[in-house]
């Protein structure tokens, strides 16, 4: 793709050669021997972790050397989904890159521009964009996308950096300044199977707009698996169904999509007429982006060899139905939800069925209640459950001075002065802050829509822009 045109070539160059290589969460190690080949041939000092973190220092250059340091930051993972159908290989296959006009986007998938672009940023910087600057540092984290691991795992002792700028963010007239903290919860319901009996019928609901957990939880998007319980639970009032698959999501991060189950009845005909009736109120619900794409789609199958008993299916639809979804709290003062909570897996396996949900809030005390709710709920229902990946949020310092020198960077370039908002979603600032409590933090990045979505978009205008806004900010 010709960027030779652009005033961020070398971002958009550096940000096409990063689309080519596989990076799914957990799986960093080709992007990063990427980055390492790259650093050793500039002789550039760097170090790389177990877990893959990768962290570079560029001196300052003739003049500045008495001038603070600053760190330019960002992950390497991206979040992989594609459109139903579409075969992707993501442990050996990158993306296809393709423009419309102002926008780059993939071929029926993630383009991976969160957290793409902070990556190409820190290489154009590290190849020399900047003919003047103070010392710089560069860390490129691992693992964001599934709980922060590579910033929780990173040792900070080589740090020098009093500033940090995370190039993380999706709007470019708005400069983030809090984050809220996490937590993923696994359940489990066991079940005895039985040998199944009855026609078996498959319901799939797909098609919704999804997206990013937190950022678009506000949004009033319908999460497939809680909706698809919702169904079954509606059928299990009336007749006799005998669940034998659920299959829903596959990321806890992201509003689930598609979701489908699998289940046996006696008396078909009256089935259909319930979730037919069913289906003219659920699409009715929906918010007018969900409505745009939804299937809503009832099938004959063969009947598979087992089956819960009919107990079991309704306590199965009942649980996924109640658990908590969607914003739970708003901060009047940021207008910003406060306290979320996500169902991203459900899936029936040979144990039983198993939930992962991640919940958000900028405070921990909140948290801590969504997860006394959570924890009672699997007691009644006899669900076992267990945390992982909790991570703290990044409160807001009105007096940071970052904030205020990226702003007057910010107002050269556009002539105005950005918003200055907090997030309700997981930044690694958040991990930054604990480990280094004395640094000034912001997040930044360009125009991005439909993270974590098939449909991710990112606009080469506004990477130009913010580039000239961070040439600004460093020169």
């Amino acid at each position: 793709m010709d960027f030779s045109a652009s005033s961020a070539e070398k971002l958009l160059r550096y940000f096409e050669e990063i689309t080519k290589i596989p990076r799914p969460s957990g799986h960093e190690e080709k992007i990063a021997d990427y980055l390492e080949a790259f650093l050793k041939e500039r002789n550039i000092e760097y170090k790389r972790d177990a877990k893959h973190n990768v962290f570079a220092v560029l001196p300052a250059t003739e003049g500045r050397e008495g001038e603070p340091a600053i760190m330019l930051q960002g992950h390497t993972d991206m979040v992989c989904e594609a459109d139903e159908g579409k075969e992707w290989d993501v442990m050996n296959e990158g993306v296809t890159l393709l423009r419309d006009g102002d926008w780059l986007h993939a071929d029926g998938t993630t383009l991976g521009g969160d957290d793409g672009f902070a990556v190409a940023a820190m290489l154009a910087f590290l190849d020399g964009a900047a003919p003047s600057h103070p010392k710089m540092e560069f860390l490129f984290t691992s693992d964001e996308e599934v709980g922060l691991g590579g910033a929780t795992a990173f040792d900070f002792a080589p740090v020098t950096a009093k500033k940090l700028v995370n190039l993380d963010s999706e709007e470019e007239d708005t400069v983030l300044v809090s984050c809220a903290g996490g937590m993923r919860m696994d359940m489990m319901l066991r079940f005895d199977f039985m040998d199944c009996d009855g026609v078996a019928l498959k319901l799939t609901i797909d098609g919704l707009a999804g997206g990013h957990s937190g950022a678009d939880i506000h949004l009033g998007r319908a999460n497939a698996n809680r909706e698809l319980a919702k169904a079954l639970q509606t059928l299990c009032r009336q007749i006799r169904v005998n669940l034998c698959a659920f299959d829903g999501g596959s990321k806890d991060n992201a509003i689930t999509r598609s979701a489908s189950a699998t289940f046996a009845v006696t008396d078909i005909k009256k089935a259909t007429e319930i979730l037919e009736a069913y289906k003219a109120e659920f699409i009715e619900s929906l918010t007018d982006e969900d409505k745009a794409g939804v299937n809503f789609t009832l099938e004959r199958v063969l009947a598979p060899e087992r089956m819960l008993s009919r107990e079991d299916s309704r306590r199965c639809a009942e649980f996924v139905s109640i658990l908590p979804y969607g914003p739970l709290e708003f901060n009047e003062d940021l207008g910003i939800v406060e306290t979320s909570a996500n169902i991203g897996i459900v899936k029936l396996t040979e144990e039983g069925l198993s939930v992962s949900m991640l919940c958000r809030s900028a405070s921990d005390e909140k948290l801590d209640d969504v997860n006394y709710i959570v924890t009672s709920l699997c007691i009644f229902h006899g669900a076992e459950k267990s945390e992982r990946n909790r991570y703290p949020g990044w409160a807001y310092s009105k007096d940071s001075a970052l904030c205020a020198e990226y702003g007057d960077a910010y107002e050269k370039v556009f002539g105005t002065r950005p918003n200055v908002m907090g997030i309700h979603a997981g930044l690694e600032c958040g991990i930054f802050k604990k480990k280094a409590p004395e640094m000034d933090m912001i997040s930044i990045g360009a125009n991005m829509h439909d993270i974590h979505t098939p449909r991710e978009r990112m606009s080469i205008s506004s990477c130009e822009r913010i580039w000239k806004v961070l040439l600004t900010l460093i020169g």
